[in-house]
């Protein structure tokens, strides 16, 4: 990402790769280093969600819910356990392979997702006479809305390996 500034910046690991305790220990400490800001603020955000394909689900709460250090023999303490974070499965995610590292979202700056209603919800019932007699109303609603991203802080992603 580029700012008006002409500094850049990545949200992205260098090197893709699966799921995996180093990899998320990798995006981790990215989140306290990689988002500074335009004016040279760094914003220390804290990890909150993993968001991940449902193929990935069980593993992901594995790795970061484990009071072991995960996959490894040893009974070391699981450093990730620390940071609460809440898996968040999506089927909407197109590369079983993909991951994201997303901060709670009043964090710093926030992830900088905005959600813009153009229309607000507008229902109309189904006619005068409807439901007196059988005790139902049919409703007619809509709703429009825009979604996007006014800059890249709060989050890390892979799309795998």
């Amino acid at each position: 990402h580029t700012f008006p500034s002409g500094r850049t910046m990545s949200n992205v690991l260098s090197v893709a790769s699966d799921l995996s305790e180093s990899s998320l220990q990798t995006a981790r400490y990215l989140f306290s280093t990689a988002f500074v800001g335009d004016t040279g603020i760094v914003y220390k955000m804290k990890p909150k969600k993993l968001l991940v394909h449902p193929a990935n689900e069980a593993y992901a709460e594995e790795l970061v819910g484990s009071s072991g250090k995960p996959d490894g023999i040893d009974n070391n303490l699981n450093s990730l356990l620390r940071l609460r974070f809440e898996v968040v499965s999506s089927p909407h995610l197109t590369d079983e392979d993909a991951w994201f590292v997303l901060a709670e979202s009043g964090d710093g700056p926030g992830q900088g997702c905005v959600i813009i209603e153009r229309e607000g919800i507008v229902t109309k019932a189904g006619g005068p006479a409807v439901g007196f007699m059988n005790d139902s109303v049919l409703y007619k609603s809509r709703y429009r809305e825009n979604m996007g991203w006014v800059h890249p802080y709060g989050v890390i992603a892979t799309a795998g390996a």
